[in-house]
């Protein structure tokens, strides 16, 4: 493959990455390097340029020549950093804010735009990102992981000193380098800076991705070259080996892949302990401690610069580390008479927790002014009975102390675990996020994202519905991942749903539910249901209902959708069965606290990765009667007899089954005599064999048709038979075709004369 230069657009696909996400990025980074680093000009504004040597040094001298380590989130300190800058300083600063959050599938599109947004926003006259490049700042490549984001001061700071030494270099030497990814490479990590290789790495992928792999981590490019030694021998540089290794399996395959799928990763990502290990050590947990304000003190800042964290347990009697939950129970009773039951009962679990449960090697984070902070539980719990504030001490290793990770730079499910009032929480379920930050690696694996399939022809073809039909349902469920079809009886919302999810999360991520009047939160999510105890006793246990149990495969399984199908959605009491969980549906990034609370469950979230599929008969009962809670955090989708993709479906079942179009006509003239729209009838009934052989089709609607039609006529006088039935309905479709073919008039019906 010839090497293309910067600006070329070159495409490199890498396996199961989100292949069109991927090339999106390649594109804009193309432009905006194009523009910026080799015409000297701007992305943003062409023709105004601001990658010049005068820019970056004003940069450099503001940013890099004098670190902000004090306290504050990086914005905020930026914005007093840059204070004072020229317009094409601050615009420059955006472009590289640009090019650094570009590739990171691991950070919120809205966290993107601010970092690029705030330089801008220092400007007289702001300037606005180009609509085309704001738009993929959506799609992603790479987890930069928490060690990258903690350190996004330093990678800015790489990208300003790389600018500034580019930019001293002669215009020819800079059309070389243009072209010669090596060098480039070599200079980009020769420029002088923090330690951290990151950006580096990320800068080289987005200038020249035909050559450099989309991996920032550089203990994870070793074990690579290590793991497929016999395959290209070694030459000491660990991008040429990988790139070496790349056209191997490419050539071999005949297709592009992903180092960290099978069966690469198999070969080089560290593999879990075997079962036959000797004594596998307790299993790890995280937890979350806040000392925002004790009687109006916050402890944080204390906690940060010594080493420890507290528990404030003011009327707490002496106690010891491991004391028993039934202990603490009886000494809170004793000594927190003065507040509530409830109250009571959340401090016996935060105090149990915190003496016995949290052990030394666990991870524990606290938030201040808007930062996340970690470190590691550094030994036992003591009690220090002059400490009116902070009598539960534990010591702490803080890793990031002198630099907190923002808010919005926190993955949604951590980010909305935070928002918990308690004192107290278990983290272990957002265990690996959090080590992300103690390990200060610059990436792991990829974006643990999960991807809706586009539609294919062959689901088009297989359901008879037009691709773009179906794709509409797709798209509709990356925006909102609630969609409702909804209909008269026989339009196959339920077959449809089933193919849909199974098509976007395989047999195994889809599960099927229906409601009913008696349906309850309980069956639904969860509730308490007897079990036989000893002796024949009974006792109540907490049982998961389908939903709990999706959530529970989709918070394992991360990178994969699950689908959930709510049959007969309407025929539930949907204010019942949902209860707290409506306000997920429309905020996945935020939590809330259960019914039924307990351990992780007093900051639930759900998943980004569910998605819920309903079905409405609108015969049964109107979604205009739905609760308008419910409407607002569904997209709806209508599946109607009169309307395409449903009108000719009938007609294109037929024609593929190779059989006559009597039934679609007879469908088609038996709709024209029904006046509700809520009541026609769709071509389900008559989309199956059985309805085609001799007498099928007078049983499908004597059984099937006509019942619905008798309940909808129930008392208003009206002749269902003599109206809908096979006799009058097959003259009337003969007198139409001889009709068409230009001999005579259709004949009157007797029943052709419709109520209103």
């Amino acid at each position: 493959m010839a090497t293309k230069c910067i600006g070329e657009r070159p495409r490199r696909e890498h396996g199961n990455r989100n292949q069109r996400g991927e090339e999106k990025v390649q594109e804009a980074a193309a432009t905006v390097l194009k523009l910026g680093l080799v015409d000297g000009d701007s992305a943003f504004t062409p023709g105004s340029p601001v990658w010049t040597a005068e820019a970056a040094a004003e940069l450099e001298r503001a940013f890099v020549d004098k670190p902000d380590l004090g306290p504050g989130s990086f914005l905020e300190k930026l914005r007093s950093q840059l204070a004072g800058c020229s317009p094409a300083a601050l615009q420059l600063a955006a472009e590289l804010q640009y090019l650094s959050v570009l590739p990171l599938g691991d950070l919120k599109v809205d966290t993107k735009r601010d970092r690029i947004r705030r330089p801008l926003s220092m400007m007289a006259e702001p300037v606005a990102v180009p609509p085309h490049l704001d738009a993929t700042l959506s799609s992603g490549v790479f987890n930069g992981g928490m060690g990258y984001k903690v350190q996004v001061w330093n990678q800015f700071g790489v990208l300003i000193s790389f600018v500034r030494a580019w930019t001293a270099l002669p215009a020819a030497e800079r059309q070389r380098l243009a072209c010669d990814p090596w060098a480039f490479r070599d200079l980009l990590q020769s420029t002088p800076g923090s330690k951290p290789a990151g950006q580096r790495h990320a800068l080289a992928y987005l200038a020249f991705p035909d050559v450099f792999e989309p991996i920032i981590n550089d203990q994870h490019k070793r074990r690579i070259r290590s793991a497929f030694a016999d395959v290209v021998a070694p030459t000491g540089d660990l991008d040429r080996d990988l790139l070496a290794l790349r056209d191997h399996f490419e050539q071999a395959t005949g297709e592009p892949f992903d180092w960290y799928q099978p069966p690469y990763g198999q070969q080089w990502l560290p593999q879990p302990q075997s079962e036959s290990a000797t004594a596998p050590a307790p299993p790890r947990r995280a937890w979350l401690v806040r000392g925002a304000s004790v009687q109006g003190t916050s402890l944080v800042p204390s906690w940060l610069a010594e080493g420890w964290i507290s528990l404030a347990a003011t009327h707490l009697p002496p106690v010891d580390g491991g004391t028993a939950h039934e202990q603490l129970k009886r000494l809170v009773d004793d000594s927190y008479g003065h507040v509530s039951y409830s109250q009571r009962d959340q401090k016996v679990d935060e105090f149990h927790a915190f003496l016995t449960r949290m052990q030394p090697g666990d991870l524990v984070a606290t938030t201040d002014k808007g930062a996340l902070y970690v470190g590691e539980v550094d030994g036992d719990a003591e009690y220090r009975s002059a400490e009116v504030l902070s009598r539960l001490r534990r010591p702490v290793r803080w890793d990031n102390a002198g630099q907190g990770v923002d808010f919005a730079d926190l993955p949604a499910t951590l980010s909305a675990k935070l928002q918990s009032p308690h004192e107290l929480l278990d983290l272990t379920a957002q265990l690996s996020e959090l080590e992300g930050l103690v390990d200060r690696n610059e990436a792991t694996a990829p974006v643990a994202t999960f991807v809706l399939p586009d539609v294919t022809d062959d689901l088009a073809d297989e359901l008879l519905i037009p691709r773009s039909w179906l794709q509409e349902c797709v798209e509709l469920l990356r925006d909102r991942p609630q969609l409702v079809l909804y209909g008269p009886p026989g339009t196959g919302k339920t077959y449809l749903a089933q193919k849909l999810a199974r098509h976007l999360a395989g047999t195994e991520g889809t599960t099927l539910v229906q409601f009913h009047p008696a349906y309850s939160y309980e069956d639904f999510f969860e509730g308490y249901r007897p079990v036989a105890g000893e002796a024949g006793t009974v006792g109540f246990r907490l049982r998961p209902g389908p939903l709990r149990r999706v959530v529970d495969q989709a918070l394992q399984h991360p990178e994969q959708p699950f689908v959930l199908i709510i049959d007969e959605m309407n025929r539930g009491n949907l204010a019942r069965i949902f209860g707290e969980l409506y306000f997920l549906l429309e905020y996945r990034d935020e939590a809330i606290e259960l019914l039924y609370a307990s351990g992780d469950d007093k900051a639930f979230t759900l998943p980004p990765n569910v998605l819920v599929i309903g079905t409405m008969n609108t015969a049964d009962r109107s979604i205009a009667l739905v609760d308008a809670a419910m409407r607002r955090r569904f997209n709806f989708l209508s599946l109607h007899p009169e309307e395409e993709p449903i009108r000719s479906l009938l007609g294109r079942w037929l024609e593929r089954e190779g059989r006559k179009d009597e039934a679609a006509r007879l469908l088609t003239e038996l709709n024209r005599r029904i006046t509700d729209p809520e009541f026609k009838v769709g071509p389900s009934y008559l989309m199956r064999p059985a309805a085609h052989q001799e007498g099928g089709l007078e049983r499908a609607w004597r059984t099937a048709i006509l019942p619905l039609l008798e309940e909808h006529h129930y008392g208003d006088g009206v002749d269902v038979h003599r109206r809908y039935g096979l006799p009058g309905l097959r003259t009337a479709v003969a007198g139409q075709r001889t009709d068409e073919e230009g001999q005579s008039e259709p004949p009157a019906e007797p029943g052709d004369a419709i109520d209103s």
